[in-house]
């Protein structure tokens, strides 16, 4: 990027450029975030799911592929139907979420953490570019992983509150939502 003028102050004008030099790779650097990015003079269309947040939703067909960040967009297409999907519905009884790139919507499918999916000439290509390390060394103390764990949701809060437009926090009571919080907010003191 360096060299390029800018014309706004919208981070989706940095991520354009930078797929430019980066190509299919760049979803290794976006954290917290999904990408889609179609190359025009190429023709190809990627899409990234950070290693373990947001989701696309795809939908594929023969003659087109639609991609969402919430379902409810994808059931407002006129053409897709909401039908349940059994094999969904038993992994979310059984293990409160689905194991797989299923949804809980027939067809409906989400990219999974840590994958891009490139279609380029009528061919979808997934390809997993990060997985859970596996751990190597011997274990630490708790006081060890108390202290890399607050430092690490800093942070992940901190980068997250970088932003273009007015930002909020959802709460649902639980000690997450309220970690959450209290750590935006003393972010937001510390300016």
């Amino acid at each position: 990027m360096k060299g390029h003028r800018f014309y706004t102050s919208s981070d989706t004008e940095a991520i354009v450029i930078f797929t430019k030099s980066m190509g299919s790779s760049l979803s290794i650097t976006c954290e917290g975030c999904s990408l889609l990015h179609y190359g025009f003079c190429k023709e190809v269309l990627v899409i990234g799911r950070d290693r373990l947040g947001i989701k696309p939703y795809i939908i594929r067909s023969k003659m087109e592929i639609l991609i969402r960040s919430e379902i409810k967009s994808i059931l407002r297409y006129g053409e897709i139907k909401a039908a349940v999907n059994p094999a969904a519905l038993h992994d979310y009884l059984t293990f409160r979420h689905t194991l797989s790139d299923e949804t809980m919507f027939l067809g409906i499918k989400k990219l999974l953490p840590g994958h891009i999916m490139t279609y380029h000439d009528g061919k979808v290509i997934f390809t997993q570019y990060w997985d859970l390390p596996q751990a190597t060394a011997e274990p630490k103390t708790e006081d060890y992983y108390v202290r890399s764990l607050r430092k690490l949701l800093e942070e992940s809060i901190r980068i997250h509150l970088i932003s273009e437009v007015p930002l909020g926090v959802y709460l649902s009571g639980g000690i997450d939502s309220g970690i959450i919080t209290a750590l935006m907010n003393r972010s937001w003191i510390s300016r």
